[in-house]
């Protein structure tokens, strides 16, 4: 579950600016990449809650979730509530997903 955010704290997507708006874009493609790569999903869900009523946890700076799916997860709750997990510290996750990410920004 990779998730990628602009620079500047903003609420709303579209208080984002046209710059701002292309950066978050690429940085979605350039994850969704690096998790193609390093985990071999049959999926991979892009989302974002904008406002506390949509379910954004952070509510005051939006933020687009790139999450892995595999066939035999039913619904999207089981990547949310951890019912399905792939047993990795968060060190070899950013190594594998550092390792596949397509720019040398890392």
């Amino acid at each position: 579950h990779i998730l990628v955010l602009p620079k500047r704290a903003v609420s709303e997507l579209l208080d984002l600016t046209q710059n701002e708006y292309s950066e978050l874009w690429e940085g979605v493609r350039l994850a969704v990449t690096a998790i193609n790569g390093a985990y071999k999903p049959d999926g991979v869900n892009v989302g974002i809650n904008i406002g506390e009523a949509a379910g954004a946890s952070i509510p005051d700076h939006i933020h687009v979730h790139c999450i892995p799916r595999w066939k035999g997860d039913t619904t999207f709750l089981t990547t949310v509530a951890e019912v399905r997990m792939i047993p990795e510290t968060l060190t070899s996750s950013w190594e594998n997903l550092r390792e596949h990410w397509p720019s040398t920004q890392l």
